[in-house]
């Protein structure tokens, strides 16, 4: 129904004070009144009466329940089904659904829920504890009931409280912790919602580098969350004090593929494989256009060339002089005609250039799952490789990579194998 009992609505607007939102979404705005709430415990409470600065949007799937009284309160109402919109949606920093998921089945309901907790920092669910039957009302099918649901089908990491008929489960994303030279991901999964690090606070360790990392990592008074990256598994396991604190440790450990996890369990570490994509999915669009000439690109830096295959690539350029050859990350100029170095751009200026290319080389040995990689997957590029990926070409040497560019010169069609199954295993968050 439009409606629902009030049982929760005094601790929802107590939660609300006590957040602060910046930006709301309401799922399933029915009648409006929790919206008409949250814009009073937010910009009405804070004295901003005639000058609203919270976002406050919303989703209705049943058109007829829209009306100008609800228009009045909410920025923006999303019109369709929340399974169809989430994925269009950007973040927030408190997503309510109140007695919406019980309309779903509850296989819907748990892959909602995993997208809902990727899109805010702070999630509210609320449900009845006992679903009555209920068919359609006011001519919305959409008002069945379909499932219900106990505190057990939220998992382990959230708050779950009983008012009345009303379940209320509360869930806030953890903190992450990240050293200087993680910097740049770090901030990016801050606007994904993660908090700045809080010692007593459930955190994401996004990898651990030095000693200094390991000491906050042990001392942590929260539950741990660890990321590995690629490099970071390889420093803990040539160091014997860093190995013994993650194998005395208690934390959930994630990686980026399974040469990684692989790797985790010679130290007896039990690490799941879910790759991490510090971007918007969306924002990466299939950009792959054919041209008379090949253009191929690769991303290193000064000083670790022989790491990420420059020489390889150099070699190749002579071999392939009607092939381009575009080397990011590194300030240098080339003798060779068909190469050019572009340097280090900022990454909107990085990302358009590279995504007018053909092909993406990826030359390292030893890796994690490059970013840069997901996003020429996602540009629906050719991806060529020494570690062997699904819908990635893989090389073994100079001559390898010859052969199978000069292969590629020909190619008119896009690789569009790799983006689907990138899109499958990205940002799944299963953990949280």
């Amino acid at each position: 129904m439009p409606t629902s009992r009030p049982y929760h609505l005094s601790w929802l607007c107590d939660r609300v004070l006590q957040l602060k939102p910046k930006s709301i979404l309401d799922v399933g705005v029915g009648f409006g009144t929790k919206g008409m709430l949250f814009r009073e415990y937010t910009d009405v409470w804070n004295g901003d009466y005639f000058d609203w600065k919270v976002k406050i949007d919303g989703v209705e799937i049943f058109d007829k329940y829209i009306t100008p009284l609800q228009k009045g309160i909410y920025d923006h109402i999303y019109k369709g089904n929340i399974l169809d919109v989430i994925d269009t949606l950007g973040y927030y920093d408190l997503i309510y659904m109140g007695d919406v998921i019980e309309h779903l089945t509850k296989e819907e309901g748990l892959e909602l829920l995993r997208k809902l907790k990727l899109r805010c920092k702070n999630l509210i669910i609320v449900t009845p504890v006992e679903v009555s039957v209920q068919g359609d009302i006011y001519d919305n099918k959409n008002e069945a009931h379909l499932s219900e649901w106990s505190s057990s089908d939220f998992g382990k990491n959230v708050e779950v409280i009983t008012l009345g008929n009303s379940m209320i489960v509360n869930w806030q994303k953890p903190c992450v912790y990240y050293c200087d030279g993680m910097k740049f991901y770090g901030e990016r999964l801050r606007k994904m919602g993660f908090e700045e690090y809080n010692p007593t606070r459930p955190t994401l360790f996004l990898g651990l580098y030095f000693d200094e990392d390991y000491r906050i990592f042990r001392d942590h008074l929260g539950k741990r969350y660890v990321f590995w990256n690629g490099s970071d598994v390889t420093r803990m396991l040539s160091v014997r004090q860093w190995r013994t604190i993650v194998q005395g440790t208690d934390a959930v450990h994630i990686c980026h593929n399974e040469q990684l996890r692989k790797e985790l369990a010679i130290a007896g570490i039990d690490a799941l494989v879910e790759p991490i994509f510090f971007g918007d999915i969306n924002s990466y669009k299939p950009s792959f256009k054919s041209r008379e000439q090949l253009e191929v690109y690769v991303n290193a830096h000064k000083m670790r060339e022989d790491e990420y295959g420059i020489p390889m690539v150099i070699q190749a350029a002579k071999r392939l002089p009607d092939i381009k050859f575009f080397i990011y990350g590194i300030d240098d100029k080339s003798n060779l005609k068909n190469v050019r170095y572009m340097g280090k751009l900022e990454e909107e200026l990085a990302d358009k250039k590279m995504s007018k290319h053909h092909v993406c080389l990826r030359l390292n040995h030893h890796d994690g799952l490059s970013q840069l990689v997901i996003k020429a997957g996602l540009w629906e590029h050719y991806v060529l490789m020494i570690k062997k990926m699904k819908n990635t070409i893989q090389v073994r040497d100079v001559l390898d990579l010859v052969e199978k560019l000069e292969v590629l010169k020909s190619t008119r069609e896009p690789q569009r194998g790799l983006r689907p199954w990138l899109i499958s295993k990205l940002n799944r968050f299963t953990w949280l």
